[in-house]
């Protein structure tokens, strides 16, 4: 009897550790595909068959559907240019040309992918409704307060991502063009009290 209790607890014990790594890695979007480009990060296989099993759950789990192989290219950065994670208090400037595409779009959401409800009710921005200059950038400011020019409100607090989207990109991850960090725009922190 008690050998069976201690397969019982023992099982348990596997069981709780054995969610708890899955519960983590789904939270934390690990994926030993991921592709590090500066500030920003992607999952190349993230659209097509050959996708790895922690990408796929993390996809089933929340809910998102992946632009497929042909469709474009997802970018996510959850730090500035310094390594300092993104914080909704601050104010970051998003600075750089964007790489070639059809058509990008610039989201703010919370650290765990979901859209902000901010003031605004728009979390992004598109290429088709920015300002660009001369040189052809298109900078973005963003923070909490009401900012003239291209500019994203940010949450009320607490940390929060950007995901960038290139939608018809001349890069193909899969064939091994890659966009050199140098193509994409960079995150300076402006101010932070």
């Amino acid at each position: 009897m008690l050998t069976l209790l201690k397969l019982l607890i023992a099982g348990f014990i596997g069981l709780g550790l054995g969610l708890a790594a899955t519960y983590l890695a789904l939270r934390r979007q690990f994926s030993p595909e991921r592709v590090k480009l500066g500030i920003w990060t992607t999952i190349p296989q993230i659209g097509t068959n050959e996708i790895d099993p922690y990408a796929r759950a993390r996809i089933a789990w929340s809910g998102e559907v992946p632009l497929g192989q042909g469709e474009g290219w997802t970018l996510t950065a959850r730090h500035d240019n310094q390594n300092r994670p993104l914080k909704a208090n601050c104010t970051y400037w998003l600075s750089g040309t964007m790489p070639v595409s059809r058509f990008w779009t610039i989201t703010v959401s919370k650290s765990n992918g979901d859209l902000i409800d901010n003031q605004t009710h728009r979390p992004s921005l598109t290429s088709g409704e920015v300002v660009y200059g001369e040189d052809g950038a298109a900078p973005i400011l963003l923070s909490h307060d009401v900012q003239p020019g291209n500019w994203l409100q940010l949450p009320d607090s607490g940390s929060f991502m950007l995901t960038l989207r290139l939608y018809d990109s001349s890069f193909s991850p899969l064939a091994g063009n890659l966009i050199d960090d140098t193509q994409l725009p960079s995150l300076a922190r402006l101010s932070c009290p």
